[in-house]
């Protein structure tokens, strides 16, 4: 048997080796209650494996989800107005 072990990135949404947690509960109904959710926390702790997986079980509910990555070279020379204006 094959398991999966990724030094960094996200793991891929079905992998065995991913561990739940109280977070992934608590996201999601936040999500699904209509909030504004952040997650934050330190370097390889998981972040980037929450958000594959909790947007995986909004899409499995009918939500529609992106991910927007901010770190790259385009956003920086944008103001918010642009970045979400870009979306209509």
């Amino acid at each position: 048997m094959f398991d999966e072990y990724r030094f960094s990135g996200s793991l891929p949404e079905n992998a065995s080796t991913y561990v739940t947690r109280e977070a992934d509960k608590e996201l999601y109904e936040s999500l699904t209650a209509g909030k504004f959710c952040y997650v934050l926390n330190s370097r390889q702790s998981g972040k980037s494996s929450i958000r594959v997986r909790i947007m995986r079980r909004l899409r499995d509910a009918g939500v529609e989800c992106a991910a927007i990555d901010l770190s790259c070279g385009w956003c920086a020379k944008c103001d918010t107005r642009t970045v979400v204006c870009g979306f209509n």
